[in-house]
């Protein structure tokens, strides 16, 4: 099939009604046609009209020129990209800063990082708050070098008091 304006349409097409979950029914009653006329576009039989490209991007939640761009290069944005870009360029200028941020920290999670962000989720405020404190404690141990306030073994450091608090319940009292 050869890459004209008229297939690279009829591909997207496609391509993104799939992204959607949308079916061609529903598309073709947006511009008030039955099942033939989107059937007849996907098929090659017939081309999107001109005068429909901005309402057909429009449905498809996209731009005309996504519809009817050429090449497929890194820098060739997809439709989802696109929505990135501009909802980034609604943000003020701090917040795209760390919505960037959080984009380059997500390329490099791993899979266990994610099961362990997970389970910080599910703890409570004061939980999480502990699970801050002990991760600076650690950060500063480690910028002030082996000997100098850092504990000399990570199993000497105490438990927060709620959980020392579970871990005495139910056992008897030395004398």
């Amino acid at each position: 099939m050869a890459d004209t304006a008229r297939h690279r349409v009829q591909r997207r097409i496609q391509e993104r009604l799939a992204e959607l979950g949308m079916t061609g029914r529903k598309f073709a009653a947006q511009f008030g046609h039955k099942d033939g006329w989107v059937n007849a576009i996907l098929g090659g039989r017939n081309a999107l009209k001109l005068d429909d490209l901005d309402r057909a991007a429009h449905v498809l939640k996209m731009t005309a020129g996504d519809l009817v761009r050429q090449g497929e290069d890194a820098w060739d944005l997809r439709p989802t990209e696109m929505r990135l870009i501009r909802a980034l360029r609604l943000l003020p200028p701090t917040l795209q800063d760390h919505l960037v941020i959080l984009a380059e920290y997500l390329i490099g999670v791993l899979p266990d990082e994610i099961e362990h962000l997970a389970e910080f989720r599910e703890l409570t405020d004061e939980q999480r708050g502990w699970i801050r404190h002990w991760t600076h404690v650690f950060l500063i141990a480690g910028e002030l070098g082996p000997g100098r306030a850092a504990p000399a073994d990570p199993g000497e450091i105490v438990a927060p008091p709620d959980v020392q608090a579970r871990r005495s319940r139910g056992r008897k009292r030395e004398a």
